[in-house]
């Protein structure tokens, strides 16, 4: 009887410190409620599978409460660091919602806990498989892994999540894939330059995982700088971004993955010269799109094809969903480009990638992969 009573208090104390945990940890977490005034109907949050936490109608009057509750548990969770399976999305400063540990972990990987900095580097294997096969075709390689959101905005992270001191699986996975003699690169400076030239507007979304178009801008002038070896600087970069128009917004896969209606901010680049209309080719059907068109998924090859841009190469992207708004700047960079997830390669079903190098016949072939997935 006596240790059940210690349970019921124990529960009744969590109850109510979890929440007041929120408030104290992080008292800037008010300003969701300006971002939400209306909580959706029947609305649940997903946390630690451990804890199986489910808040439902939320109202209006209860957005505030609901942040804090989430704020309270999982960061309980990720201060012990002894969950396998921490929450969905971590409620960051301000607007901002980072993804959680469900997909990829990449939050443990990003603080090398949960044996992530000692696990074995899974992708080099992989990786190096694709090098060899474009090397027996004669093509050139690059690879260039994207910082995930969470480090390229560390500033907008909770004071409680702090990044691992030691090299990261990425700094890590470029430097083994270096020692084979791969060209490898990670986009921090690149998404950091983002940053700076777009400021205050933000490079990812604020409620996604993802980067935006001005993310994806900055990280289009490293690989086409890389892949010419003749852009250097700011004004040899063969697009010029006239202005930055505001797109209407939308919710962001993190908010949509706790049932929240977050908006995000969404923008299109207008260039000068402007950009053209682009010809998309896949199984045997073309179709000419909008200048800022941008593919997403490609489980299968997509050809696109712009004669009219300025770097006349034919690039074969194998990329994840960071490719997406990625494709949007490369349509207007490379006369043709052809658009393929990685996953393609490496899945039971897979498509060789010889088969594709003979198809396509590609003057470079470029990886770019998002840092959770290493």
């Amino acid at each position: 009887m006596r240790a059940l009573k210690h349970v019921w208090v124990a529960l009744f104390a969590a109850g109510i410190c979890m929440p007041a945990m929120g408030l104290l940890i992080e008292p800037d977490a008010r300003r969701f409620a300006e971002v939400e005034r209306r909580a959706p109907d029947g609305c649940a949050i997903a946390l630690d599978d451990k804890l199986q936490a489910n808040v439902t109608k939320c109202l209006e009057d209860r957005v505030l409460f609901r942040f804090e509750l989430l704020k309270g548990l999982s960061r309980l969770v990720y201060l012990t660091g002894s969950s396998p399976k921490p929450a969905l999305g971590v409620p960051g400063r301000g607007p901002w919602l980072f993804l959680g540990d469900f997909y990829d972990a990449g939050i443990s990987k990003y603080r090398g806990i949960n044996g992530y900095f000692e696990a074995p580097l899974s992708r080099v294997p992989q990786l190096l498989s694709v090098a060899s096969a474009t090397q027996r075709q004669g093509v050139p390689l690059s690879i260039f892994f994207v910082p995930d959101k969470h480090r390229a905005y560390a500033d907008r992270l909770p004071t409680w999540l702090r990044a691992d001191p030691r090299p990261s699986r990425m700094t890590r996975t470029v430097e083994a894939l270096r020692a084979e003699h791969v060209e490898a690169f990670e986009l921090s400076d690149a998404v950091a330059w983002a940053r700076h030239e777009f400021d205050p507007r933000p490079v990812y979304g604020e409620t996604d995982s993802h980067w935006n178009v001005l993310g994806a801008f900055g990280a289009a002038r490293q690989i086409a700088g890389h892949l010419t070896a003749t852009v250097e600087g700011d004004g040899a970069f063969p697009l010029t971004v006239a202005s930055v128009v505001v797109a209407p917004s939308e919710v962001g896969d993190v908010a949509r993955f706790l049932q929240l209606t977050v908006p995000t901010s969404r923008f299109e680049l207008a260039y000068a010269p402007p950009a053209q209309p682009v010809k998309q080719r896949m199984q045997g059907v073309e179709q000419t799109l909008s200048p800022h068109f941008r593919i997403i998924g490609a489980m299968q090859p997509v050809l696109i094809v712009n004669d009219r841009a300025p770097i006349s190469k034919r690039v074969l992207f194998l990329r994840d969903s960071m490719g997406d708004c990625l494709s949007e700047v490369t349509n207007q960079l490379f006369t043709e480009s052809i658009h393929l997830h990685y996953e393609a390669l490496f899945s039971v079903k897979s498509i060789a990638l010889e088969a594709l190098l003979d198809e396509f016949k590609p003057d470079a072939v470029v990886v770019v992969m998002v840092e959770r997935t290493l």
